[in-house]
């Protein structure tokens, strides 16, 4: 009974955990991927149209020889060509992108922490710099009374010995 018991305890620990262990296991296979793959990137499709331009290729020129009519006649022979459209990928990589951002903000938090923590010494400073004077007085003041004190008491021994 109490194997079983114990049993019981030991799977209701292990079962807590599982969860745990699953989104460990799902953080763990996107870091392997990515080390994996390193180029996983998006990439961007866009469509550039093609040109359509026309080329002179060449002229003959037609004399027309008769007994009193002098004609010229000029044939001019174009090519039309067409360029084809084009597809252009741009790769863009987010995930480089998402990944310095995390990281900048990272170290924005840690920054804001210690200027925080830089603020409150600051004026712990401050305070105890206004103490440590408010204790100096006391001390001096202290010491200028003794020195009183220890200086009418040696006013009034010569006073009264005499």
């Amino acid at each position: 009974m109490r194997l079983i018991k114990l049993i019981l305890i030991i799977l209701l620990f292990a079962s807590c955990h599982v969860q745990q262990r699953i989104e460990q296991a799902k953080v763990d296979a996107v870091k392997m991927d990515r080390l994996e793959n390193p180029c996983i990137n998006d990439t961007i499709l866009r469509l550039v149209p093609g040109e359509i331009f026309t080329q002179h290729d060449t002229t003959i020129n037609i004399w027309h020889d008769s007994i009193y009519n002098w004609t010229y006649d000029t044939i001019r022979i174009t090519k039309t060509i067409k360029k084809t459209d084009t597809v252009k990928l741009t790769v863009k990589d987010l995930y480089l992108i998402k990944s310095l951002n995390d990281s900048i903000n990272v170290h924005k938090r840690i920054e804001s922490k210690y200027l925080g923590q830089l603020e409150e010494k600051t004026k712990e400073l401050i305070l105890d710099k206004k103490q440590g004077r408010k204790w100096m007085v006391y001390f001096i003041s202290l010491i200028a009374l003794l020195i009183a004190y220890v200086g009418v008491r040696f006013y009034l021994s010569l006073k009264f010995h005499k």
